[in-house]
């Protein structure tokens, strides 16, 4: 993860699960705190598993801040029903998917989907979001953008192939 060195940020390991692949951070301003979750599951990776995992980490975030970012490629298709598990899942944490557009692109079948969803809580005071096109040579996923007033700034997050994220400020 890269972060301009204004950005107070910490790395939350407490909130983390070994057997995924996702990281956690704090993000600190003079009013309040938001925890950012980035996810990468793998295909290969049971997805039962990581909801399963997705679930705990979720609760134990929430049980100390209900402002929660999270986002990464899912591997799971949000522009289709997704399985009732993983809906309740969502739903039962307060979060919802703000990324309305499809973030895949299989040049193969010409199919697209949506891998890259951004989840939010409701307290999360989103400014706008939406997809980053990325050149097909370079990644078969566009990026995603969320960007979010805290206090008196403006904080843009894009999340690119495999979680990879960058944080700065646009205004202070």
């Amino acid at each position: 993860m890269y972060y301009k060195s204004l950005i107070n940020i910490v790395r939350r390991v407490d909130l983390e699960h070994d057997e995924v692949e996702s990281m956690w951070f704090e993000l600190k301003t003079k009013l309040r705190s938001i925890l950012i979750n980035i996810n990468y599951r793998s295909e290969r990776q049971s997805s039962v598993c990581f909801w399963q995992y997705f679930d705990m980490m979720l609760k134990r975030a929430l049980d100390e801040n209900n402002s929660i970012i999270c986002l990464g490629d899912l591997n799971k298709n949000f522009m289709s029903d997704i399985s009732s598990n993983i809906r309740d899942i969502v739903f039962i944490n307060g979060l919802i998917n703000i990324i309305d557009k499809p973030t895949h692109f299989d040049t193969r079948t010409g199919n697209t989907s949506l891998l890259d969803p951004i989840l939010v809580t409701d307290s999360i005071p989103v400014v706008d979001k939406d997809t980053v096109p990325i050149d097909r040579e370079i990644s078969d996923h566009d990026g995603t953008y969320v960007t979010i007033n805290a206090d008196l700034q403006v904080v843009v997050l894009i999340s690119g192939r495999f979680g990879i994220i960058k944080m700065g400020i646009l205004t202070s």
